[in-house]
């Protein structure tokens, strides 16, 4: 994919998420991704697109993957309850703040990035694809099936 196409999709995936995400009016009411109330999703979201920015300098830096490239869904499911802890403090009017924060500087930082950073079948590539739009569409769908199941 080229780069204007993956950024295209990005903003495209990312209002769809915003849009759904700001319909809940139940925030602190769980299963909106798994046991997650929407709080919780929306700090996972934020953590996931720092990371992402993180590893792509890691890895045009020094050609390392991350360490969390290689765990299995079991660790990477401690991880991502680890990360929404370290949070959880927050409040929603700060998790909003800190979503769009990370998602401002990501974009920012990928629209700096040469267009073969975006080649898929690549580290940077394949990470760019998952933690972005893929992400946001899995976690937008994970939000559309929330509503339905708690609308009267």
């Amino acid at each position: 994919m080229k780069k204007e196409e993956g950024l295209q999709s990005i903003v495209k995936t990312w209002d769809e998420f915003i849009e759904a995400a700001k319909s809940v009016s139940e925030l602190e009411k769980p299963g909106v991704v798994g046991s997650w109330n929407l709080r919780e999703s929306l700090i996972h979201v934020a953590v996931w697109d720092y990371e992402l920015m993180k590893a792509i300098q890691g890895y045009i830096k020094n050609q390392q993957k991350p360490e969390y490239s290689d765990m299995t869904s079991d660790r990477i499911d401690a991880l991502n309850a680890q990360q929404v802890e370290d949070y959880k403090h927050l409040s929603i009017a700060e998790v909003w703040d800190l979503l769009d924060n990370n998602h401002m500087v990501l974009v920012e930082f990928l629209t700096q990035l040469p267009d073969d950073v975006f080649m898929p079948e690549t580290f940077n590539g394949d990470a760019i694809r998952a933690e972005t739009w893929e992400h946001y569409q899995e976690h937008k769908s994970d939000i559309d099936k929330f509503i339905e199941n708690n609308s009267a």
